[in-house]
């Protein structure tokens, strides 16, 4: 389907909408949480301030995305309706970084499912 404004869409595209939407929300705050106690517990600067770096970053994707949730809430954003395939696959991104211990071995792959997440979350609505 192409590209809609809230208005335009059915309640099951817009309920998809929203699965999507918290899905991708709930992934970047496991991440944060993760991230400031990475950051919180290193003893090494360089990590501390790695750790810092990303958790900003991911601070301001859930900024972008509650922008997002406002224009889609205003009829200002269109959004390509998700499948219910999408939804599952944004429903695994969090359960995958719920799953992950924070841990210095694994910060890079908790980073990178946040990334993930903000990317097809993307697909979805872009502005």
């Amino acid at each position: 389907m192409p590209f809609g404004l809230k208005s335009a869409l059915t309640a099951h595209e817009v309920n998809q909408y929203w699965d999507a939407y918290f899905a991708a929300v709930d992934a970047l705050i496991a991440t944060l949480g993760k991230l400031e106690q990475l950051e919180k517990e290193a003893t090494d600067l360089g990590d501390r301030s790695g750790y810092r770096a990303d958790r900003l970053r991911v601070e301001a994707d859930i900024e972008l995305m509650r922008a997002k949730r406002l224009a889609f809430n205003a009829n200002r954003s269109p959004i390509n309706p998700p499948s219910q395939l999408v939804v599952d696959e944004m429903m695994k991104l969090f359960v995958d970084v719920a799953n992950l211990a924070a841990t210095r071995a694994q910060a890079s792959a908790i980073v990178n499912i946040a990334v993930k997440a903000t990317g097809e979350f993307s697909k979805i609505q872009s502005q």
